[in-house]
């Protein structure tokens, strides 16, 4: 298994607090690009559904061959950063009450 971590630069497109935000991604040292989002709904006063939604692909000589790796690795990290992000957020809010 070979794993490398990568830099992303995110730029905030759409904020709708506090249910949504829209982002585009820019490789920091890779020549990646994307673009995603996260909403949330209120299930009930102490459930918070998230979806996330991560789109990325990789440019120059290298492309073709990334892009299929990204294919399987993608839905895999989307899940888990949505995950992260919701986490963050519960975390985030129980410190502000």
């Amino acid at each position: 298994k070979v794993q490398k971590k990568i830099g992303l630069k995110v730029n905030i497109i759409e904020w709708v607090a506090p249910t949504s935000v829209r982002f585009k991604l820019k490789g920091i040292s890779e020549n990646l690009e994307g673009s995603g989002y996260f909403q949330a709904e209120k299930i009930t006063s102490e459930r918070t559904n998230v979806t996330g939604c991560l789109s990325i692909s990789a440019g120059g000589m290298m492309a073709p061959m990334i892009n299929s790796v990204l294919k399987s690795v993608v839905p895999k990290t989307t899940i888990e950063f949505t995950e992260s992000v919701a986490n963050r957020l519960m975390k985030e809010q129980a410190v502000s009450k």
